[in-house]
């Protein structure tokens, strides 16, 4: 996923950039071994990289993210947080634009 991963930016797809995004996917995957990797989070984690400009900084608010601020289960195996996300938006749909 790395090489797929933001292309053409100029820091990202350098060698340093992706190995400062590899040790960040490969430090969350040890501190939570539970979520470890997903697809999707070479995304999430290459934008807070950029927007932090420092690794650890980048593994802490990453790893906030998953942990504490998204619905559990969001980067499960199942996705099971992603279906009950996915029904909540249904439903607010369905009650603030009727068809």
């Amino acid at each position: 996923d790395l090489p797929r991963t933001f292309p053409g930016h100029e820091f990202i797809a350098t060698q340093e950039g992706m190995a400062a995004l590899r040790r960040i996917l490969l430090a969350f995957s040890f501190h939570n071994p539970v979520i470890g990797y997903c697809q999707s989070l070479n995304y999430i984690a290459a934008m807070m990289l950029l927007v932090m400009k420092n690794e650890e900084r980048a593994f802490w608010v990453l790893t906030a993210l998953l942990e504490d601020i998204l619905y559990p289960d969001c980067h499960a195996q199942d996705l099971k947080g992603c279906h009950v996300e996915q029904r909540v938006l249904k439903h607010l749909l369905d009650k603030k634009v009727p068809s």
